[in-house]
């Protein structure tokens, strides 16, 4: 059976960068939640730096638009679903 290896291959694949359709007005209004294959929903800390951040939000640049980077306890895997949302104030 070839289950393990294309598996494996699947999950070398695995983006960890998911580009927005839009610009948020302001990046700290980025409620970001993971749910795990297992079930397990994971809020995600969002910074625009640092390695304590679960989720790196990136202005657009060079006709590249804006982005989150996941990592540490967010860092996608295979089946995980993301969640994005902006919390409007007013």
């Amino acid at each position: 059976s070839f289950r393990n290896t294309l598996t494996r291959f699947a999950a070398s694949l695995a983006p960890s960068i998911l580009p927005l359709a839009g610009t948020p007005a302001d990046w700290r209004l980025l409620a970001v939640t993971v749910t795990k294959a297992s079930g397990a929903a994971v809020s995600c800390k969002v910074d625009v730096a640092g390695n304590t951040a679960d989720a790196i939000y990136s202005d657009p640049k060079s006709g590249r638009p804006a982005q989150i980077a996941f990592q540490n306890a967010c860092k996608l895997e295979l089946g995980d679903k993301i969640d994005i949302r902006v919390i409007c104030a007013g």
